[in-house]
Order: C-alpha cells, then structure tokens, then sequence
C-alpha cells in the first residue's frame, strides 16, 4: 500500500512538474533592425505549436500559445533580413522583450548574372489567369490558416525568364479590407524552395468593394530572372478568427495550387486546384 501512494505521488510530481513547463501564456516582443527601427510584417512561428503570427506596422508581435515549453524555438524571418531562431524561454519569463534581426548580405547568384543578359522576347503568361466563377478555392480559420498563411500558384516553365507582372483574382473577403503580402520563390520538385527572391516586399491592401477587377502587381522594376518553375504567392498578414476568410476563383486543372500555414510545410492544395493567380513573363529563346 505504501508503495502505492509513493507511485501516486510520484505520479502527481511528474504532472505538476510537465505542467509548470507547458502551460498556455501570451508572448509579445518586438522585432527591431540593426538600427534599432521596428520591423513591420516579420513572420514569428512556432513549430512544436503549429502556430505563427506576423508584427505589426512598429514590429510588435504577440501570440497566445497553449502550450508553451520553454526550450521550444521560434523561427523569425523577414525578407531583407537574416532568419533567426531563439528559444521561448526567454519570451515566456519576460527577460527578452526585443529580438534584433541583421541584415541579410544577399550574394547575387551566378544564374542571375547569366539571366539578366539573355535577350528575352517571348512573352508568355503561366499559372491560371481564368476567371471560373463555379470553383472557389481559399484558406479560413477552419483550414488551419492565421497571419503568415502563405497561398500561391506553381508557374511551370523550362526557359529562362524574367518576370514583368503577377496578378491576382480575388472573389471574396471577409472583411472591409484585408492585408497581403505578395513573395516570389524559385521552385524546386513543385514547391516553393529557400527564401523569396523578390528583394523589395511588396504589400497589397485589398478593399471588399474593389475585388471585381483583378489585383496586378508589377516586379518590371525589380529586375527578378530566373529558370525554369517558380511560385507566386499571396502571405495573409491579418490575424484572423473563426468567421474570416479569403477565397479565389478556381478550376480543377494542372494542380498548380500550394499553400502553408506560418513557417510550415509547403503543400499542395486538394483536388488538383488551381486558384486564379498567374505571372506574365517574357523568356528567353
């Protein structure tokens, strides 16, 4: 009997001990340049939790994890900036309040150097520029999407190719306006590969009232060359709830469509969709 209750015991320690260390808490820190200016729309993830957000206009970010250990990592990445990965530990007990992110030394690539010399005259539009009006696809609060949801076509090409224009039809929003983030990445095996090779961000704000005529989106300026399969995607940066959604006409061909949740696992959507977002190229002979 006594060694019962000496198990019990033991038992009960153990649960209140794991419960000390994995506990639901709020985190909110902000996010500064080497100049010490806020970072605006950074993505924060948390992969032991499934669950990311991105910061605001001044690079406050708060998240609301349920379960909290304090030796689990966050993953904080930013175009422009160096992604940086730091234990909870600090964020949960209050000692760190500020992360600095440096500044990424991006490396021009032999294959950009290459590019930007072709003559490219053929021009060519990929990805799904149709607009179906009886498919939808999207994400909502139900498809496990919160800000830094990451949704996009796989543009399929074999040539060299620089891109001019992206583009973007939008059915419905949830709400009066809806905040995007538009990221380009090389491909590689059908999904998006690295870190977006768009070196300026671009952010969209969509109206409800406006979504009838689609959204384009010119790189022209930004001199982006690449080959063969690349990824247009649109990154939600509003946190949403249960009740909010963004939706895309759609068509049930190519199976173009990939989407992730934060700094997940890249995916590809269901049912061979592909949701009316496109890229207008010129490529090399």
């Amino acid at each position: 009997m006594s060694l019962l209750r000496s198990s019990i015991a033991l038992l009960l320690f153990c649960l209140l001990t794991l419960g000390a260390d994995i506990q639901a808490q709020d985190i909110t820190a902000s996010l500064l340049d080497e100049m010490g200016v806020g970072i605006p729309f950074a993505n924060v993830y948390i992969p032991s939790a499934s669950k990311g957000t991105v910061s605001d206009m001044n690079g406050v970010f708060s998240l609301s994890l349920k379960q909290a250990s304090a030796d689990s990592i966050a993953t904080i990445s930013c175009i422009g900036y160096e992604t940086k990965q730091l234990e909870l530990r600090g964020l949960l007990n209050g000692t760190v309040t500020s992360i600095q992110l440096a500044n990424a030394n991006y490396e021009l690539a032999q294959a950009t150097v290459v590019g930007s010399n072709l003559d490219y005259n053929r021009a060519t539009v990929l990805g799904n520029p149709k607009l179906n009006k009886s498919v939808t696809g999207g994400y909502s609060q139900d498809s496990t999407a919160s800000a830094g949801m990451e949704l996009g076509n796989l543009m399929k090409t074999k040539r060299n190719w620089m891109l001019d224009k992206a583009g973007f039809h939008i059915r419905t929003i949830s709400r009066d306006t809806m905040h995007f983030e538009v990221n380009v990445y090389q491909a590689r095996k059908g999904f998006p590969s690295g870190e977006p090779i768009n070196r300026e961000r671009i952010f969209l704000s969509v109206d409800s009232t406006t979504i009838e005529e689609p959204v384009m989106v010119d790189f022209s300026n930004q001199a982006i060359y690449g080959k063969g399969d690349f990824v247009v995607t649109l990154e939600l940066l509003d946190d949403i709830n249960s009740t909010d959604y963004v939706s895309f006409p759609a068509n049930l061909k190519k199976g173009l469509t990939r989407y992730k949740s934060g700094a997940g696992k890249w995916r590809k959507a269901p049912v061979f969709m592909s949701v009316g977002i496109w890229a207008e190229v010129r490529e090399a002979e």
